[in-house]
This record gives C-alpha cells, structure tokens and sequence, in this order.
C-alpha cells in the first residue's frame, strides 16, 4: 500500500455500467443490511397498506 498522501488508488475516472450489468444485479443478498432494512421499512408497510386496504377504503367512499 502506497502511503504517499498525494497518491490516490482505485480512482474512476470514467463512467461505467459494468455494476448494471452484473448477473446478479437487482438481486438481493442472502444477507442485508439491517440498517437499510429499517429504513426503508415505513414505505414498504405503507404501500402495502394502500394496495390491501386504503383501495378498498377510497372504492367505498
């Protein structure tokens, strides 16, 4: 490892699809990040509120 503070390694320097084009990409890990999974957890059980209940709810009305 180059420890010269004005050497930078591993630097894109051009842009790249090669993470799109992954075989697994948009595949989940077997294991996630719990962080991200509390996260994002409020807008996963508040859509599925909308399309089990709050549709049928706003039909009524």
């Amino acid at each position: 490892m180059n420890s010269d503070p004005g050497t930078l390694q591993n630097i894109v320097t051009e842009p790249s699809l090669r993470a799109l084009t992954a075989a697994d990409y948009g595949r989940p890990k077997p294991r996630q990040r719990q962080s991200l999974q509390d996260a994002i957890r409020p807008h996963i059980d508040s859509f599925d509120y909308v399309v089990l209940e709050g549709m049928a709810q706003a039909a009524q009305v």
